[in-house]
């Protein structure tokens, strides 16, 4: 007669549950982003609407080029964080996670630079009040893309950036490049078409 075994332990899948959310969340202001970008085209080249840009509206690209290369800085510097996490190098993932919220408010910085800039404000045409509200909807995306980044500082500061946490440091990275994605629908919508 044989012993009697017990079955195997089922692995917790409980920390998967922050990386599913992060996803669904950033994946929700992706399309919301994607839909205002959508709809300012639509106004922008649709059949008998007035949305033409006015005379005195001053865009400047450099800024917005800058923008998406501060941001992909950032996601790379989320990435490095999660693997120092992976490997329990808490220095590291700090340093990554830190660098990732610094280029977070640098590329806010910069937006908030170009709309000061603009020469319109948001009631002054349709095409106004659509461009601010891309430039809000970005600014609120990659804020919180920051705030992904300082929980992930947060957590390798508190000493809780090792292995078992690896989940936690990936949705902070999942956050982090969705905002990235999230700044090139305006950019692609306001500025690469003129």
């Amino acid at each position: 007669m044989s012993a009697a075994t017990a079955p195997a332990a089922v692995p917790s899948r409980a920390g998967h549950t922050g990386v599913v959310g992060a996803l669904i969340a950033a994946t929700a202001a992706t399309m919301a982003m994607v839909a205002l970008g959508g709809a300012y085209l639509a106004f922008r080249y649709g059949n008998g609407v007035s949305f033409a840009r006015d005379s005195g509206m001053k865009y400047n690209n450099y800024s917005a080029v800058i923008i998406v290369f501060t941001l992909i800085l950032a996601s790379g510097a989320a990435g490095w964080g999660v693997m120092a996490a992976r490997l329990e190098n808490r220095r590291s993932a700090a340093t990554g996670f830190g660098l990732a919220a610094l280029f977070d408010l640098a590329a806010l910085n910069l937006l908030y630079s170009i709309g000061y800039q603009l020469g319109f404000s948001v009631d002054s045409s349709p095409h106004a009040t659509m461009v601010y509200a891309l430039f809000v909807a970005g600014g609120i995306a990659i804020g919180v893309g920051t705030l992904c980044s300082l929980a992930g500082l947060a957590l390798s500061l508190g000493g809780h950036a090792n292995a078992s946490t690896k989940y936690q440091a990936l949705a902070v990275s999942v956050g982090q490049h969705f905002a990235g994605l999230a700044w090139l629908v305006p950019f692609a919508a306001i500025f690469l078409k003129k």
